[in-house]
């Protein structure tokens, strides 16, 4: 994992994927999510959400490729399984931000039963941080200061 922290890689992935999406090219797309996915699992979450890459893939849950769809859930599952980075406000802020949440909840309908169950994953991963918990909290807090 530190080599990837070191290198461009997953900028250099998040500028690729940009092209490739603009070309129209979901086989492409679908392989570099992949390995956002697979770098996620193996330390590098926290680098994915630092690096845009993490938004990218919650951008990208909404293509119509299935395969681009399968990863890019799998990559933001694989980012929320992270207890490091789950377990932050700030990134359950972010999370709620880039509109994880709305984006994941229509795949839970589609056709492919595997996009379905990573989709569900993930959504599962989302309400189980101790970072979303706590920033339902403070949202509750914020709430009654206010007299809402």
């Amino acid at each position: 994992a530190s080599a990837v922290l070191e290198s461009e890689l997953v900028p250099s992935l998040v500028d690729l994927v940009s092209v490739q999406w603009e070309a129209g090219n979901d086989a492409q797309v679908a392989l570099c999510v992949c390995a956002f996915a697979n770098l996620a699992d193996v330390g590098c979450s926290r680098h994915l959400v630092d690096t845009g890459a993490f938004e990218l893939c919650v951008n990208l849950l909404q293509a119509e490729d299935a395969s681009v769809q399968l990863y890019a859930a799998a990559a933001v599952q694989n980012v929320l399984s992270d207890p490091d980075v789950s377990e932050e406000v700030a990134v359950a802020d972010y999370v709620h931000r880039v509109g994880a949440v709305g984006s994941l909840q229509p795949l839970l309908t589609q056709e492919s039963e595997i996009v379905r169950q990573v989709a569900q994953g993930a959504l599962a991963n989302i309400e189980a941080s101790r970072g979303w918990e706590a920033l339902g909290a403070l949202v509750r807090i914020q709430a009654f200061a206010r007299g809402f």
